[in-house]
């Protein structure tokens, strides 16, 4: 590897790690202040995208066991951020939808995740952000296709990250585990 390109992946790593950190150190205090986890947001999420999904589609997008999402949609239902109701068309099919305390909550967590990351480029100028952009989105549409062929045969199907597989702990890449791994830990991480 290139000293340069061994210099960026150092960025991007310690930049990754950074993000992280910033993330952590807010979402404590937006769950605390909207109540329910991870999960229950993006449900919302989802719902204030694509709403009236029936439970299966649901499951399949957030790439969960339905049983889990069973018990995920009765805490939203509990707190009226969600209802059930039958399709017009085939009464059998029951489809979720969010009701008006749902569409504001998930507007205030818009809002406050909009809040938190407003902050994360405060260190470039409007040209060095549309600069940033440029350059990423040249990387992300590099990466996107090489990996256009490349089978990922197991992608959890259903049943949760990596297939619900305890003692699967991530892919490594070519012996490199990001921050952590020995070599890549240095003042210039904290």
């Amino acid at each position: 590897m290139e000293q340069q390109d061994e210099q960026l992946v150092r960025l991007f790593y310690g930049l990754v790690k950074q993000f992280q950190r910033y993330n952590f150190a807010h979402a404590p205090q937006m769950a605390g202040r909207h109540h329910g986890g991870h999960g229950q947001r993006r449900v919302l999420r989802i719902l204030g995208e694509d709403d009236g999904m029936m439970q299966g589609e649901l499951a399949e997008k957030l790439d969960i066991r339905p049983s889990s999402l069973t018990d995920l949609l009765k805490k939203m239902e509990q707190s009226e951020w969600i209802e059930r109701r039958p399709d017009e068309a085939d009464k059998r099919i029951v489809r979720i939808y969010l009701t008006e305390k749902g569409r504001t909550h998930l507007e205030e967590v818009k809002q406050e995740r909009d809040n938190m990351e407003n902050g994360l480029f405060d260190a470039l100028n409007d040209d060095e952000k549309k600069q940033m952009a440029a350059l990423m989105e040249k990387v992300y549409q590099d990466l996107k296709e090489k990996n256009k062929d490349v089978e990922f045969p197991h992608r959890g199907g259903g049943h949760g990250r990596f297939g619900g597989r305890p003692d699967f702990r991530g892919p490594r890449f070519h012996g490199f585990q990001g921050p952590n791994c020995p070599g890549f830990r240095g003042e210039d991480w904290d």
